[in-house]
């Protein structure tokens, strides 16, 4: 540690004569922690020093870091007139926004800012059609994404691995299949030329193949793939490859294998799953390492300071009580600290579980092979891309804690389509949101909605009824966010007849656990009620809930 501590000094003391060539090196050399600790120690950036920040946080994972430093230097750059740098500032946040996920928000980002480039700046253009062809090929728009890929005319970036590969992806997005096999040839022998992987380039050979329903090449090459990733092992790879390999078999009729590797996946989804709490908790317990080296130091500094002024032995003794109560308050708040960290992952980790289980994914799964058996491929493809769109909107959103309402509700949306698409029993769900809300702008826990609805949708028909309606309405009551989930089937006392069993939701349980804690957390009034509409002459269930939220002071 003080080794550390004395080169950061030296590097301090010398970073006026030769600050760009040394965050040059430290970046080229991955240093990413180190560069941002340099730089956080100074009072202020200049431009070149938020462009290293803004980079150095993406590289580590710290997205919304990196967004945040890349617009302050956007704003600065504006300020002083200066191009260079803000073709930079916009290159660095359009990368961060693609590795968020947040398309739509880049999309439009990009398209409002690719003014600023100019002819002297065409490498760094070129370097934003990357991530603008990436944007428009998860956002489904595969000619944009051919076109913006063509942008790219300089041998330097058409000749990398990762622009070939980029580019068959969009070259298969507009149907030129033959094409995309050659640039992903290319990359594969690229990647195994510099001594990495090519398993993702022979899984992407061999579902082009599929998408031909040339069934053989696919398999060769999906088993290609699966050696190659036994050497560099990788979760998401794993997945990815069991993932094609089930939609082969699926597609072939080889149902037992299929059902071997739904199996797999769904081992590999819990294998992902506890590598990233690990993760979580591997960087809890280096921030509790972090914190204790620290208090070390200072029992250090003031056990020698006590040494070297006995004449003030009185003075010393009263900070050290002092800094020993705040010793125990700090140790305090940093446990309770701990402690809900801990409750909000298993709180969360349950939510996620009870959102996407194993039976809502079987069925799904199961819904869809018989579609594809029924040879209905338009449907199936129509089911495929809105059950997908569920699955990544779900999955984003329970990584944070709030999200717009806007977000919220589409989540909603989706996860209604998803089952009204696997049922010939459609119900109607009406959305009633007050137009004095703000979705954009008012911020909500995810996820607490869509169990309710879940149990309305499993227990409300049981048996078909002409009208099956499931209305939502969120306003404000005074101060308090309400929301309210009504449907018009058999009620609450006939739906557990029916089950033939007291029967209560897991879901409903973990979202009133949650619900208590946010409501503690945010410092606001919160509750939940579930009335059998009987009581009103009424048939159906209302659930009234009382939701936390806040109002985000971003535009």
């Amino acid at each position: 540690m003080k080794f550390r501590i004395l080169i950061l000094m030296c590097l301090l003391t010398h970073f006026s004569s030769f600050a760009e060539t040394t965050l040059n090196d430290l970046y080229e050399d991955d240093q990413y922690e180190l560069i941002i600790e340099l730089l956080n120690k100074k009072k202020s950036l200049t431009l070149e020093e938020l462009t290293w920040l803004a980079r150095s946080h993406g590289r580590i994972g710290e997205y919304s870091n990196g967004i945040m430093y890349s617009e302050e230097l956007l704003r600065r750059s504006i300020e002083a007139n200066d191009t260079f740098h803000l073709v930079q500032a916009i290159n660095v946040k359009t990368e961060n926004l693609v590795d968020l996920g947040r398309y739509e928000e880049g999309f439009e980002f990009c398209e409002a800012n690719n003014q600023y480039f100019r002819d002297q700046d065409s490498a760094e253009f070129q370097l934003l059609c990357f991530k603008l062809g990436m944007i428009q090929f998860h956002l489904e728009d595969y000619e944009g994404a051919y076109d913006t890929y063509n942008e790219i005319t300089m041998a330097k970036f058409r000749d990398i691995s990762l622009f070939k590969t980029n580019y068959a992806l969009a070259l298969m997005g507009v149907g030129e299949f033959d094409e995309a096999i050659i640039y992903l040839t290319e990359s594969a022998a690229l990647e195994r030329r510099d001594g990495y992987s090519a398993s993702n380039e022979y899984s992407n050979i061999s579902l082009v193949y599929m998408l031909q329903k040339n069934w053989d090449e696919a398999k060769l090459y999906l088993d290609s793939s699966a050696l190659e990733i036994r050497k560099y092992p990788s979760f998401s790879g794993e997945k990815y490859i069991y993932e094609s390999y089930y939609g082969l078999y699926s597609n072939t009729g080889e149902i037992t294998l299929a059902r071997r590797y739904l199996d797999s996946i769904e081992i590999i989804n819990e294998k992902i799953f506890n590598q990233k709490l690990d993760e979580e908790l591997v960087a809890l317990q280096t921030s509790f390492d972090r914190e204790h080296t620290l208090k070390k130091n200072i029992v250090t500094i003031n056990d020698e300071l006590a040494y070297s002024q006995k004449v003030t032995l009185w003075g010393v003794i009263i900070f050290l009580i002092s800094l020993l109560v705040l010793g125990a308050v700090i140790t305090f708040l940093w446990i309770r600290n701990i402690k809900t960290q801990n409750q909000n992952i298993l709180v969360e980790q349950k939510l996620l579980r009870s959102q996407m289980t194993p039976h809502f994914m079987f069925n799904s799964l199961a819904i869809l092979q018989g579609i594809i058996l029924n040879k209905e491929y338009n449907k199936s493809i129509n089911y495929l891309s809105k059950f997908s769109k569920l699955l990544r909107i779900t999955l984003e959103n329970s990584r944070d804690k709030i999200v717009t309402l806007e977000n919220e509700i589409k989540a909603i949306e989706n996860y209604i389509v998803v089952q009204n698409l696997g049922t010939e029993d459609l119900f109607k769900c009406v959305i009633d949101i007050d137009p004095t809300i703000d979705q954009k702008r008012l911020l909500v826990p995810p996820m607490m909605i869509q169990p309710f609805i879940e149990n309305a949708i499993e227990h409300a028909f049981p048996v078909k009824q002409e009208s099956q309606e499931i209305s939502i309405k969120i306003k404000f009551h005074g101060e308090n966010l309400t929301c309210s989930i009504m449907d018009n089937g058999v009620g609450l006392s006939q739906a557990k007849v029916a089950d033939n069993r007291e029967k209560n939701s897991l879901a409903t349980t973990i979202t009133s656990e949650r619900l208590e804690m946010l409501g503690k957390e945010f410092k606001v009034k919160t509750s939940i009620s579930i009335v059998d509409r009987k009581v009103n002459n009424e048939s159906g269930t209302l659930v009234n809930i009382v939701l936390p939220y806040k109002q985000s002071i971003n535009d």
